[in-house]
């Protein structure tokens, strides 16, 4: 069996594409309504900015993977080894006026 033409070729590309698309978009934001649904707040965040982070195709983004001494909340890195990544650390306060201090604090995911 065979693909007769690049255009046929091309159609099918892009509708296994598409499918594969589609199917990853759903699996992402399933969490984010979990959390919604049970009015958590941090989980809520972390999994709407994570999906939006999903989003782009030039970074792959982990979420909650161990790494060095501890695990990262989100991690989003080039799929190049000389590209550049990012890691999130979230952090939740209870008032503006602690962020600051929150945001200083060593929490059990920085393996410190």
């Amino acid at each position: 069996m065979c693909i007769p033409n690049a255009e046929v070729k091309t159609i099918y590309r892009n509708t296994i594409l598409e499918w594969f698309r589609k199917r990853i978009e759903k699996q992402n934001f399933r969490d984010l309504y979990r959390a919604m649904e049970d009015g958590d707040a941090e989980s809520f965040y972390h999994g709407f900015l994570a999906g939006i982070l999903s989003q782009s195709q030039d970074y792959l983004v982990k979420s909650n993977r161990e790494s060095g001494n501890g695990r990262s909340d989100i991690c989003v890195r080039s799929p190049s080894l000389r590209g550049k990544a990012f890691v999130l650390e979230l952090k939740v306060s209870n008032s503006i006026h602690d962020l600051e201090a929150d945001a200083e604090k060593v929490g059990p995911a920085a393996g410190i």
